[in-house]
């Protein structure tokens, strides 16, 4: 398994993930960022950014979720 980290940028500030965490594959780390992103957006009404990054460097920049792409439930 692989560590991944994160970077969530909103609120116009940017926070690192200097733990990490462990998934079996890209894909797996990239859905985790979705749900991460998903869930700051619920708490903001600005753009939400979430990275993901290896230990060697950005390997997925997630598109900018916006209050409009939150499901009703989260409203």
């Amino acid at each position: 398994m692989a560590r991944y980290f994160f970077r969530a940028n909103y609120r116009g500030i940017s926070v690192n993930d200097d733990v990490g965490e462990e998934f079996s594959t890209l894909q797996d780390a990239e859905a985790h960022a979705t749900i991460v992103a998903n869930e700051l957006v619920r708490n903001s009404a600005q753009a939400v950014t979430v990275s993901v990054l290896s230990e060697d460097g950005i390997l997925r920049h997630l598109r900018d979720k916006l209050l409009r792409d939150a499901p009703p439930s989260a409203l």
